[in-house]
């Protein structure tokens, strides 16, 4: 109970204290074993929070989609990709419509350099949630394998599907500069930098393209107004520089 309370007051360095000591007295104890587990993950000890949770996987943890999403992402975290990845196929095939799943699926295959499997699970995903940050995901997968074409397609769906980010538009503008498109870059990171000023890579790619065509007064100018946002960005200093 104790350990409970501090889990729920993110005190997590005590929570982890308490937890162990009682799932070393009773080890079958699954409630116990599942906070100890989100606890060690809030931690930052990943591979603690497999290991603790490993036990309570049986029969493919059918049913279970909580617990193998946990213990997938802590693998995941831990550099356990293959395990990571062997708890999200199960959890995908338990529950196809899960679409985070699927998508957490790909993300892992495509860690492993399984691209074009991580892409067919990424676009399984997107047709069943088009959330911004898969989409985001599966255009930038397309431009690893050169296709720029597809990219360019989930780009715009993206900037259709969610007009408010600037995510859509600055992956448009890249595909663009890939594509030797310059007048076009331009305009879609523009039109980047109206949705979301403070967003640095859209300043850096604006000023980027007017450095490669020789306007360094405009490339300055914008890493100006870009560092006055950001004034940490190593990316933005050292391009300035």
């Amino acid at each position: 109970i104790v350990g409970g309370a501090h889990f729920g007051l993110d005190e997590n360095e005590q929570a982890v204290f308490h937890l162990s000591s009682f799932v070393r007295c009773v080890p079958q104890h699954e409630p116990a074993r599942r906070v100890l587990g989100q606890a060690l993950l809030r931690a930052g000890d990943p591979a603690g929070a497999q290991r603790v949770l490993q036990p309570l996987v049986h029969d493919k943890g059918v049913g279970d989609a909580a617990l193998l999403a946990m213990i997938g992402t802590a693998a995941l975290r831990s550099g356990d990709l293959e395990s990571s990845k062997t708890y999200f196929q199960w959890l995908a095939d338990s529950q196809p419509e899960n679409a985070a799943a699927r998508a957490q699926l790909g993300v892992v295959r495509l860690d492993l350099g399984e691209i074009e499997e991580g892409i067919a699970d990424l676009e399984t995903s997107v047709a069943q949630d088009p959330n911004s940050s898969t989409l985001a995901l599966l255009a930038t997968s397309y431009m690893r394998m050169g296709l720029l074409d597809k990219a360019m397609e989930a780009a715009q769906k993206l900037t259709h599907e969610h007009p408010e980010s600037a995510v859509g538009p600055t992956l448009a503008g890249v595909i663009h500069v890939w594509r030797n498109a310059p007048d076009q870059a331009r305009a879609a990171f523009q039109k980047a930098r109206a949705l979301d000023p403070d967003e640095p890579s859209v300043g850096f790619n604006l000023a980027t393209l007017d450095f490669n065509e020789g306007n360094l007064e405009g490339a300055h100018q914008v890493l100006l107004e870009t560092l006055q946002r950001n004034p940490r960005n190593p990316r933005v200093l050292q391009r300035l520089g």
